[in-house]
């Protein structure tokens, strides 16, 4: 869990940061907890059950038309369809899919280009290979902006412990 809370560090907040830093209007109080945030959680949580549960018409109406997924590799980068795609394209090639609930910390960027509301978290996955029954398991993070009822992007990092399936 370390490695994933070193990565959120990494790769989610300088990029936070400096565009709170570096904009036009600075002020105090750029980035905060967001307070009323339920609806979020169970935004993400409902995303997170419907790909474990390979229900991709569920999931795709929780994201934002113009939705952006990037990661776990540097440079990734998927549209809604695409990311429909690689989720099934996983639940076909593979017998088990198990995504732990994540927990959820809640953001407000007020300005910069990370402005928006984000939910941060963390948790366990676990996918078993249908041919070589290889199990990967490990740590996921995310950082997923939303708009309190679509998923607008999400950024997405793993560390696994076994051989890659």
């Amino acid at each position: 869990m370390k490695g994933i809370n070193n990565l959120m560090a990494i790769y989610f907040l300088p990029p936070c940061y400096f565009s709170c830093k570096y904009s036009k209007n600075q002020s105090n109080g750029t980035v905060s907890i967001k307070q009323d945030a339920e609806k979020d959680h169970d935004l993400i949580n409902q995303y997170v059950e419907a790909i474990q549960k390979g229900d991709f018409q569920l999931a795709a109406m929780l994201l934002h038309p113009n939705f952006m997924a990037h990661g776990p590799e540097v440079g990734k980068s998927r549209n809604k369809r695409q990311e429909m795609s690689y989720w099934r394209a996983l639940h076909l090639h593979c017998k088990d899919v198990e995504l732990k609930k994540p927990g959820l910390v809640s953001l407000k960027v007020n300005e910069g280009f990370c402005k928006g509301d984000w939910m941060l978290g963390w948790g366990n996955y676990k996918i078993t290979n249908c041919k070589e029954k290889n199990t990967l398991s490990g740590c996921y993070h995310m950082a997923a902006k939303t708009d309190g009822y679509r998923i607008i992007e999400i950024q997405f990092w793993y560390e696994h412990n076994h051989s890659s399936i």
